[in-house]
């Protein structure tokens, strides 16, 4: 009796450590395709990254955003409508769901989607972020093409206005980067020279 108890808990030891180990390996193995394919991306590779990718989504389908990264893959391949069924199971996500249904918006509008339908969703999304160029953008070119000249209008300088922003946060980073190196480097020379002043009283004490 005690033997077969003995010999039931190893084995439950035995599947344990088995599912552990497969864990890991699986977390290895997604980890691995999933970084080497946003390196592809980065690169333009995109049938590289696209065969990277796949391997996770195949594995597991909600890896982190790897669903983003095939649309946009998907996207930049010119096959829209691949894009947007890439984006479906994510639209509502707490987390991805701005970008997906932006992306989707995207394709789209790419693919020659219905102007006033998408016109809505752009409308919506901008409720969520104001300032988002690329649907002030997307909102400005669907105005002007259903013929709606004022509210293309209104878009458009709303992006001017955002990229005004950008440019005076440039300009406001370029100044304070170079205040560091300035500091850094005034730092660097008073930090010398008490070096120097130091190893100068040093001889003089010899």
């Amino acid at each position: 009796m005690i033997n077969r108890v003995i010999h039931t808990r190893l084995m439950l030891c035995c599947i344990v450590s088995l599912g552990l180990t497969y864990s890991c390996s699986d977390s290895e193995y997604l980890e691995k395709n999933y970084l080497a394919g946003k390196q592809e991306y980065a690169k333009g590779n995109l049938d590289s990254a696209l065969n990277y990718l796949n391997k996770v989504d195949k594995e597991d389908s909600g890896y982190l955003d790897t669903p983003l990264y095939l649309a946009k893959i998907e996207f930049y391949k010119g096959n829209f409508k691949k894009a947007e069924d890439r984006l479906d199971d994510v639209l509502e996500d707490p987390t991805l769901g701005f970008q997906a249904k932006l992306w989707k918006l995207k394709a789209g509008y790419a693919s020659g989607g219905d102007r006033k339908v998408l016109l809505d969703i752009v409308d919506k999304l901008l409720l969520i972020d104001s300032s988002n160029l690329d649907l002030l953008i997307l909102s400005a070119k669907i105005n002007m093409e259903m013929g709606k000249i004022p509210d293309a209008i209104r878009s458009y300088n709303r992006v001017i206005i955002q990229e005004d922003k950008i440019s005076l946060a440039k300009k406001q980073l370029a100044l304070i980067y170079g205040k560091i190196d300035s500091d850094t480097k005034d730092l660097k020379s008073s930090v010398a020279t008490t070096s120097k002043r130091s190893q100068q009283s040093k001889n003089k004490r010899k």
